[in-house]
């Protein structure tokens, strides 16, 4: 692995408007721009979060088929976050310190379950463009409206 920053994608650099002013990659791999088919092992927690994403992406226009992997991991990663809240929702403040067998106290795992979960989450959300900080980078042509042949009456295209 090459030391350093990892290097933007193309694309993000040209919605960014190319602040840099250096040379484009012309050559770059260009992912095909539609929804990837939503992974079988999904339980209903993580369908949930997979429709939401993907509405999300494609409603910004960054959707790509290639990016299944990261949706995949962030609906995973949603899911297990939403079961550790819910343990941790009916025990309240009071469930966050446990007494131990031996009447000492410790904190509930469930906590740094949580702050894990969260933290992978908030970097799924950065890599999909979808965090209040790597969308300000972002800047997205609007949609081109078609007004010849029969697509005019079928909506937007672009």
């Amino acid at each position: 692995m090459t030391p350093g920053r990892k290097p933007k994608p193309t694309a993000v650099k040209e919605l960014e408007g190319n602040p840099g002013r250096r040379p484009l990659n012309g050559t770059e791999p260009r992912p095909v721009a539609e929804a990837p088919p939503m992974p079988e092992h999904l339980d209903a927690e993580g369908r949930k979060a997979w429709e939401w994403l993907t509405g999300e992406l494609e409603q910004m226009r960054i959707l790509a088929r290639s990016d299944v992997a990261i949706m995949t991991l962030y609906c995973d990663t949603w899911s297990q976050y939403v079961g550790a809240r819910k343990q941790l929702g009916p025990l309240g403040p009071a469930g966050f310190v446990l007494r131990s067998e031996k009447g000492g106290f410790y904190i509930n795992p469930l906590l740094n379950v949580e702050a894990s979960l969260k933290k992978q989450l908030a970097g799924y959300l950065s890599e999909l463009g979808l965090s209040p900080s790597s969308r300000t980078r972002l800047h997205v042509q609007p949609a081109k409206e078609v007004t010849e042949g029969k697509a005019r009456f079928f909506g937007v295209v672009g």
